[in-house]
């Protein structure tokens, strides 16, 4: 079938972390190897199972109703009698006596009865065979719905740990941050308190996962262990709403479960009218006895008759019968009716969940790249002084917000998808063909929230481009414009060519604490950058930073070396300014000493002239 919606794959693995645990595909437990182990043994299926072959030997009992009835009968023994006739003789007479008898019967016509009888036990094993398949299917369900559970919650606790991690960071900077005095006791309480909330958030989480696994074992009958997520092609789904409908309607079990039972009443209704006409019976007899009623003697015979019985009188019972069973039949119709409806609200229900997460994940995902964005600028607007660290804290749990909603929703895409497949009857003919997720598809989309804290500059440079390349690049103007796309725009107002990433020591400075910080760095040669902003509040703020990197990299690289020789806070930060901050110079301080502070390194630039200071 052909999908009528844009999705080239409806299924994507999450990039959060979407295993238990990273393994190798051969030890992994897929979905449908787990719901093979739901179905082996499962009684509901097994009780389904035996109902159905019970109908099946009712087929065969009603189908003996076209073949004859042959009896024999053998009889020996002594018979003592006493009659007129023995009487004359003896007074009593008694004789051993021996009977041997062979009876056959076979029925013309029953009113119809038998090939009713025939028709109603084939539409209750249709019917039984049915309800045999709803019930595999509400176990494959049911399988399937443990399944993605613990894989959710497996997501939802990774992205917990991510906010944990996030969080600890933040704790540690703000308390380096106060202990210099740059920032303030309440700051650093705030970062506590939003990390003693994640922690709790994480521990609600596992207690789900543990619920999770209970529930798996349960249902599956081993412990959960390995899982990958499943990922189902677009070919797969109908093309619209119409073409499930149809689908459903020919391969329901539950509609094919009503229609059988309407047959069976309808073969009912005829098998009691049958009582109300008359039978004719074809009866053969042979039979040969010896001292038969006291007398020595053998008798010998045989018969062929044909028989009629027809009942003229049995209080109304006939008729009554027919009525109820004509009751019956409308009381089918309707429920028929019923299942037919059901089928169409629920077939219609979950197409309208898959169309409605098919929309909802893009746009979860385009929200997850905003608050990234967002939390970013606010950073950035913290170190410049015009967002409290408050907000900063508050633009961060958005982001983890953010990916536990983005979590929820593409696990509850995969369960209405399977959930469709259900009500439309064909579930397990679709599960064999999903294909699986693997542990380094999860990681390769894998965001890493914890490298943005007190990064703030870092997504803006990465989302720049310079204005030529953007007056080269071609426009479409019916392209919907992302939100807050603003956040990834750099000044464009003229300043020193600088390179994309730097050290800042300590946060946002005034003039004098600027003046004792530089003075101590470039007497031990370190080559700094002074960086002059104003709020909006119309206060000049000042940033240290030392050397200049072309990569992230080399930068980290001497942020190690920097933070092996120094005690002072400092960390990795890009060269952009957000339009928010209104920049007002960027001013070089050359070392006042000849000593280095840092191993040259090829890769690694510590003055804006990419030569090292060492060999200047």
């Amino acid at each position: 079938m052909n999908i009528g919606f844009p999705i080239f794959r409806m299924f994507i693995p999450l990039a959060l972390g979407l295993v238990l645990s990273p393994v190798t595909r051969l030890d992994a437990q897929t979905l449908q190897e787990a719901v093979g182990s739901a179905m082996a043994g499962n009684p509901k299926i097994l009780a389904a199972v035996n109902d159905h072959l019970a109908w099946d030997q009712r087929v065969d009992q009603a189908f003996s109703g076209f073949l004859p009835r042959v009896d024999v009968n053998a009889g020996t023994g002594r018979e003592w009698v006493s009659s007129p006739t023995t009487r004359a003789i003896e007074g009593g007479y008694a004789l051993d006596r021996g009977e041997l008898g062979l009876s056959v019967s076979q029925s013309l016509f029953e009113g119809f009865n038998t090939v009713n009888n025939l028709k109603q036990a084939k539409a209750k094993s249709r019917s039984a065979e049915a309800g045999l398949q709803k019930t595999t299917l509400k176990v494959i369900l049911e399988a399937v719905e443990v399944y993605l559970e613990a894989l959710k919650q497996g997501a939802l606790l990774r992205v917990d740990d991510d906010a944990i991690a996030t969080l600890e960071q933040v704790v540690a900077k703000m308390e380096e941050l106060t202990t210099i005095g740059v920032g303030t006791d309440i700051e650093a309480n705030q970062s506590r308190s939003r990390l003693v909330m994640a922690r709790s958030d994480r521990a609600t989480t596992l207690k789900k996962l543990r619920e999770a696994e209970v529930r798996f074992k349960e249902v599956i009958g081993v412990a959960p262990e390995n899982l990958l997520l499943p990922v189902m092609e677009r070919e797969l789904l109908p093309e619209s709403l119409d073409a499930a409908l149809n689908v459903a309607l020919r391969h329901s079990p539950a509609l094919q479960g009503s229609e059988a039972d309407l047959e069976a009443a309808e073969a009912e209704k005829k098998m009691a009218f049958a009582n109300l006409l008359p039978k004719v019976n074809l009866e053969m007899d042979l039979g040969n006895n010896a001292n038969i009623s006291g007398t020595r003697s053998y008798t010998k015979n045989a018969s062929a008759m044909l028989q009629l019985q027809y009942n003229l009188f049995r209080g109304g019972n006939d008729w009554a019968r027919h009525r109820e069973t004509s009751k019956r039949v409308y009381q089918s119709q309707e429920e028929l009716e019923q299942a037919r409806r059901q089928i169409i609200k629920e077939v219609s229900s979950t197409w309208n969940d898959v169309m409605n997460s098919v929309e909802q994940v893009p746009l979860m995902e385009k929200n997850l790249a905003v608050r990234e964005h967002i939390a970013t600028a606010y950073q950035e607007e913290q170190a410049l002084g015009t967002r409290s660290h408050l907000d900063a804290l508050n633009a961060l749990n958005d982001v983890f917000s953010a990916r536990r909603s983005l979590v929820t929703e593409q696990f509850k895409q995969i369960y209405s998808t399977c959930e469709l497949f259900s009500n439309m009857g064909v579930l397990t003919d679709v599960l064999p063909k999903f294909s699986t997720g693997s542990p380094s598809m999860v990681a390769r989309n894998a965001m890493d929230v914890a490298s943005m804290v007190f990064d703030v500059h870092e997504a803006l440079a990465a989302r720049s481009i310079s204005a030529a390349d953007a007056a080269s690049q071609p426009t479409d103007s019916t392209e919907e414009p992302m939100l807050l796309d603003y956040v990834a725009q750099l000044e464009t107002r003229d300043q020193p060519a600088l390179l994309p990433y730097a050290i800042q020591v300590g946060g946002l400075l005034e003039e004098s604490a600027t003046g004792n910080l530089v003075e101590k760095l470039t007497a031990k040669g370190y080559e700094l950058f002074i960086q002059e902003s104003r709020d909006s509040q119309g206060r000049i703020w000042q940033r240290v930073w030392v050397g200049g990197y072309p990569t992230r990299e080399a930068a980290e690289v001497a942020l190690n070396q920097f933070s092996e020789r120094e005690s002072l806070p400092a960390f990795v930060t890009t060269t952009a300014f957000p339009q928010s901050s209104t920049h007002l110079s960027i001013s070089r301080v050359k070392p006042s000493s000849k000593n280095v502070a840092m191993e040259p390194d090829e890769t690694i630039f510590l003055g804006m002239s990419l030569e090292p200071v060492g060999k200047k």
